[in-house]
Formats: structure tokens, sequence, C-alpha cells
């Protein structure tokens, strides 16, 4: 037979407290847990960060939309600061460090002034945000200015000796989609361009084929990265980036002008 126990009475808030006890105790455990976690992602954060600021100073080249870009970064007192120069001015940035909703770290670079090099009107601060890429080369991310202007951006930093250019290129520019007057006159697309590089700065000299005169072209390449401009009498600037083959003897990418965009092309005739 079996026997039926039942509980000592006057003793049932035993039971009670006991459960309060284990759901306490299971309660602080998950919190000490919970704090351990974020201890440990925050000194992961700090090592990440102190990484950052140690292999992030230097030149980096790129583009803010379309436009080429190149941005410096600096360090002191560990500390970062930097500059962007893009559409004609160099921008004063502060720079510090966040966490987007995936717990990455992100780059914020905030403008905070500006110098204009050429051309005239306001310019529109810039906030721009980046993730790094694991092996510190490249930034990528978005921005956006003062007046709600947005989009992307991407730089690479320039660490190894560039691509030889340095010799006489012919190639050609072409209509996008944007409709443009071309300032030269119709059908003068294709032209001779001459370079001399030195280090990762070049200027040359651009000429049209079916008509006279010259323009004087300088520019930058950084790794792979080309870009330059020149100037039309008009006082228009146009602005060309690209990539350049590994052997240095192609190189092909985008332009852009106030009346439009579109693509362009070169090929090496002779080294100089």
């Amino acid at each position: 037979m079996f026997q039926i126990l039942e509980p000592v009475k006057g003793k049932g808030w035993f039971w009670f407290f006991g459960i309060a006890l284990i759901i306490l105790a299971t309660a602080l455990y998950s919190k000490n847990l919970a704090i351990q976690e974020e201890t440990k992602a925050v000194k992961r954060a700090e090592r990440i960060i102190e990484t950052f600021t140690n292999e992030l100073p230097g030149r980096w080249h790129g583009k803010v939309g379309n436009s080429p870009a190149t941005l410096f970064i600096t360090k002191e007192n560990n500390q970062l600061s930097g500059k962007i120069v893009y559409d004609g001015v160099e921008e004063d940035l502060s720079i510090r460090f966040g966490r987007n909703n995936k717990d990455n770290i992100v780059l914020i670079l905030k403008g905070a002034g500006y110098n204009r090099l050429r051309g005239k009107g306001y310019f529109n601060l810039d906030t721009f945000h980046g993730i790094i890429s694991p092996d510190d080369r490249s930034i990528n991310g978005s921005y956006k200015d003062t007046s709600g202007k947005n989009g992307n951006w991407s730089v690479i930093k320039c660490v190894s000796h560039p691509v030889n250019i340095s010799g006489e290129w012919e190639g050609e520019w072409r209509m996008g989609d944007n409709w443009l007057l071309n300032p030269l006159g119709t059908n003068q697309l294709s032209f001779n361009l001459s370079i001399e590089q030195k280090d990762s700065n070049f200027v040359g000299i651009i000429r049209y084929l079916r008509k006279e005169g010259t323009s004087n072209v300088k520019g930058e390449i950084c790794e792979n990265q080309i870009s330059f401009e020149y100037q039309y009498s008009d006082g228009t600037v146009r602005e060309y980036i690209g990539v350049v083959d590994s052997r240095g003897k192609n190189a092909q990418g985008s332009w852009i002008h106030p009346n439009g965009s579109g693509p362009w092309e070169i090929a090496k005739k002779s080294h100089l």
C-alpha cells in the first residue's frame, strides 16, 4: 500500500521561499553573466579601437559620391584628426568611434571647418560614417552634409609604391546618361595625355586631337587608383577617377563635370 504524504502544516511558506531564492539566484546569475559579456565586449572594442588608432594615420584615396577624394589622418597625443579634400574644398575633420546596430565599430568623421581651394560659395560640412576592413586597408560607408545631401564614400590606404604611369598616353572620354555641352566643340572626345610622375603625385599636359591648345593636368595615384583634373578656359574643372591595371598600361574610370558625367579610358603609348 502507498502512504499519502501530506505537507507539514505551517511549513508551506518554506516551499515558496525556496522557489523565490532559486528565481532570484537565477536572475542574479543571468545579470552577472550579462555584465561579464558586456565587459568583455567593451574591452574587445577598446582593443580594436586602439589598433585602428595606430593603423589609420596616413594618406587615403577614393571618392565621395562621384568626386575624387583624398583623406589625410593624423595622430597626436593618441587622438586622431583629419582632413579630406574633394570638390575643390579641404575640410577639417574630428574623428571618433561608435557602434552600429550590428555591434560593429564605426569610424565617424565630422566636419569642423573648411578651406576652399577653388571656386566660390558656402560649403556644407559633412559627417562621414565608415566601416574599416579587417586588414585596415579600406573604409566604406555613407555620408550626409548639413543641407541633407547624402551618399556613399570609400577610400583605400596608400601604403605601397604606386604603379608607374609616367609616359605618353592616348584615350577618349564618352558621353554619359547626363546631357553635356562639350566646351571644346562637338566630337572633341579623343586626346593625348603626357604624364610625369613623382611618387604618388603627377603633372601632365592633355591635348585634344582635333583642337589646338593644351591644358595642364595634375593628379595623384594611390595603389592602383588614379585621379586627375584639368581646367577649361571658362574656369570649370573636369575630374577623372579610375583604376590602372597592374602593368601600368591601361586605365579606365569615370569623369565628372558641372554639366555631366561619363566613362573614360586611356592606353599607354610609350614611357618617359
